[in-house]
Formats: structure tokens, C-alpha cells, sequence
């Protein structure tokens, strides 16, 4: 028998990147447990007020009032913190992949870096990690997910959304086609996301980098 416990063992070079993952889905979930609860204790609030007025659910002025909540909520606040996630995490996954990619060129001796060359951020860690350390990532699973989430990304940063005005118009409708939680809202054809979506992109994202360092040996 062991005289000390054992310290669990962990590698540092994959430590930031899971706990940063596992961070984030911390936060999604409160933020969206939080809101639900704004949005919950509202609507109660709203049905105490027409109820001192002996006034029933109903009552035209009680569903007009109601509409307008569950617009501000559902049309308003909700789509937007699931944007500000969506940018958030893909700003995650951009710098985790560059900081992945700073380790393998010290690890592996490459005499450039993924900076160097020519591309958006992700195309350089693609370029960097496929021809110059012969690492397939573009194989790894969750990379054609994640590239689909980089072109909602922009259409969010770009053009709040709108589906009309973005340059990957139609690469992002097929997405809609599938059906997997994305659609458009009928008033401004704006992209709007469940919170599964939401959540299926955390755990691609996870799985992503658990691959990829297991790819080179390291232990996740």
C-alpha cells in the first residue's frame, strides 16, 4: 500500500484547452438556465398584474402584453446570447488550434510557423498541421462541423445574421436542410439556433481536440 496518494497525472499541454472547453460549456448552460428563469418569473409576473385587475389569460390586452414578452425573449435576448456563444466559441476553437499548432512546431522542430502562411487563421493551422507536420486534421472528426460553424460565425459577424446577405448563403441554407437545430425567423430571415445546437457544438469541439492530442500522443 501506497504511503501517499497518487497526484493524478495530466499533461499541461492539453490541460488549458479542455478545461477552457469545459469552461465554456459551463457558462452556455447557465446563461441559458438563467435566462429561462428571467423569462419564466416575467411571464408570472406579467399574469399577477392582470390578475389584481380581475383579468383572465384571455383578455386581448393580456395576450398582446404576452406576445410582446415572449418576443422580446424568444425573437430578442435568447438569440442573442446564443450568437455571443457561437462567437465566442469560435474564438476558442481559433486560438486553442494556434496555440496547438505554437506547441508542435517547438515539439517537432518546423522551422516556420502557421502565422507564416498565407490564409485565414484556420486555413493557416490546416496548411501548417497537414503539409508541414503531417498531421491529417482535416480528417480528425468534428473538422467539417467546426469549418460549418466558422461560416455561421461569420454570417453573425457580418451581417447580424441575415442569411440574404451572407457570402455563404448557400453552404449555410444546407445546413438549415438538415435539420439540426438552425432555421431562419419569419419576420427578418434571421439565423436562430435551439440551445441542442448549441450544445452538439460544444461536445464536436471537445471531441475535436481530444482527438487531435491524442493524435500526436498526448494525454487527454
Amino acid at each position: 500500500m501506497e504511503r501517499f496518494p497518487r497526484l493524478i497525472e495530466f499533461d499541461f499541454r492539453t490541460f488549458d484547452t479542455i478545461a477552457a472547453i469545459a469552461s465554456l460549456r459551463n457558462y452556455f448552460e447557465s446563461m441559458e438556465d438563467q435566462m429561462e428563469a428571467l423569462y419564466q418569473s416575467e411571464r408570472e409576473a406579467l399574469k399577477a398584474e392582470f390578475k389584481l385587475l380581475n383579468v383572465d389569460d384571455n383578455d386581448g390586452e393580456y395576450r398582446t402584453h404576452a406576445s410582446h414578452l415572449e418576443a422580446r425573449f424568444e425573437d430578442g435576448l435568447i438569440v442573442t446570447m446564443r450568437y455571443s456563444f457561437i462567437v465566442l466559441m469560435h474564438i476558442l476553437f481559433e486560438t486553442r488550434l494556434q496555440s496547438f499548432c505554437d506547441s508542435i512546431k517547438l515539439e517537432k522542430q518546423i522551422p516556420i510557423s502557421s502565422k507564416d502562411l498565407w490564409g485565414s487563421p484556420i486555413e493557416r493551422t490546416k496548411t501548417f498541421l497537414t503539409k508541414l507536420a503531417g498531421l491529417p486534421v482535416a480528417n480528425a472528426p468534428g473538422w467539417p462541423e467546426l469549418k460549418d460553424l466558422q461560416k455561421i460565425r461569420d454570417c453573425i459577424v457580418h451581417t447580424s445574421g441575415v442569411l440574404d446577405e451572407s457570402r455563404d448563403r448557400e453552404r449555410v441554407c444546407r445546413l438549415i436542410s438538415l435539420g439540426k437545430g438552425i432555421r431562419l425567423d419569419d419576420e427578418n430571415q434571421r439565423l436562430v439556433f435551439t440551445r441542442d445546437f448549441c450544445s452538439e457544438q460544444i461536445a464536436v469541439l471537445d471531441a475535436f481536440f481530444r482527438h487531435i492530442f491524442l493524435l500526436v500522443g498526448w494525454k487527454v
